[in-house]
């Protein structure tokens, strides 16, 4: 359709990272599929233009940009605003980092989700060229039906597991209902509970006392990981998949505890889920951590875009898998339903006690 040399899909990760999820291109190019890149690469400044713009054209990455004078604005004193301009210069380091890619023209189309950037169809040219304004249009429309079929797929896949989890939030709900309290009645179905965040080990803490699940922390270790996290953490739920980054002594139990789920019941109440690191080779277009370098260029210090995309391969440890939205929200529904059956119970006590008063009125 466009004729350019290679076209990625991109998709941004949690922590703004990016990662080639599909890819077409010359024969004689070398695939980027599956490679990773910095969050560098595309820094905050550069997503919030790609937000605010479905499409971005550099026909000729080589090409010197031209000065815009202009007067200010009469009622409000600004600059001319160029934020929707298909003819705004690219900033001369993103075309310096085009040219070290090898690039000498791209076509960027937004992929957006409820106004927030999931992802970008990247077109590389290995020479200029330029996308006349019909062609733009068509790719621009294009873009949106692709992440339509997208957003379609991953809408069906996350509506089968949240309704699984919505059945297993409903038995833990009746297994509470029917016991005591709501401690016995979660533990009465402890593989509901696991299940619930596929966690594979679980803390209920009340108070001073706590049951210990399936695959957790020996008893000395938790007790520790508790007090820091009451100390340190203040959020209604707490979500990490890589624990020993923030508590250094999750490093001792970082087979069963890599990644944890924590839900404040209340200031003295809270239930921890826990999963084990999981090691993983992720595979990054360069090394991520000399996404920039330092050059001397007429006697100054300059920071560049790097030069080297060369397949650099990281072992990840002390992570576990991601804990997915869904189960974050599935944890803190369990929540909600708790508090509603200590409310309710409470009110049953209370209840009970005024009629007792008046029987023996």
């Amino acid at each position: 359709m466009t004729g350019f040399d290679r076209v990625m899909l991109y998709k941004f990760d949690e922590d703004d990272h990016g990662e080639v999820i599909a890819e077409d291109k010359l024969a004689e190019l070398e695939p980027y599929l599956g490679l990773h890149y910095p969050a560098s690469d595309i820094p905050l400044p550069a997503r919030r233009l790609f937000s605010s713009n479905y499409i971005r054209l550099i026909p000729d990455a080589k090409a010197t940009g031209i000065d815009l004078f202009s007067k200010l604005h009469p009622l409000n004193d600004t600059a001319l605003d160029l934020t929707h301009s298909i003819l705004r210069s690219a900033s001369p380091c993103h075309l310096e980092y085009l040219h070290n890619m090898g690039v000498g023209a791209s076509l960027t189309i937004s992929l957006i989700d409820d106004g927030k950037l999931w992802g970008l169809i990247a077109c590389h040219h290995l020479t200029p060229k330029y996308v006349p304004y019909e062609l733009r249009k068509a790719c621009e429309f294009l873009g949106q039906v692709v992440f339509s079929e997208i957003s379609a797929k991953e809408e069906t896949k996350d509506y089968d597991y949240r309704m699984k989890l919505t059945r297993i939030q409903g038995a833990l709900i009746e297994s509470m209902s029917q016991a005591d309290n709501f401690i016995e009645g979660l533990i009465n179905s402890h593989q509901n509970l696991l299940d619930l965040t596929s966690s594979q080990g679980v803390a209920v803490c009340v108070g001073e006392e706590y049951n210990l699940i399936g695959n957790t922390p020996k008893e000395e270790e938790f007790k520790y990981l508790l007090q820091w996290l009451k100390k340190n953490i203040d959020e209604e739920v707490f979500s990490t998949p890589s624990l020993p980054h923030l508590y250094a002594d999750a490093r001792n139990f970082k087979n069963v505890a890599s990644g944890l789920l924590a839900i404040k019941i209340s200031h003295r109440n809270y239930i921890l889920w826990f999963r084990p690191e999981v090691i993983q080779t992720v595979n990054w277009g360069g090394d991520p951590s000399k996404a920039y370098e330092m050059q001397k260029i007429d006697r100054n210090l300059r920071l560049c875009p790097r030069k080297s995309f060369e397949l650099w391969k990281e072992t990840v440890r002390l992570t576990s898998l991601s804990w997915k939205p869904i189960e974050i929200k599935a944890a803190l529904g369990l929540k909600e339903a708790i508090v509603n059956i200590i409310l309710r119970q409470a009110d049953e006590l209370a209840e009970l006690a005024h009629d007792l008063e008046l029987s023996n009125a």
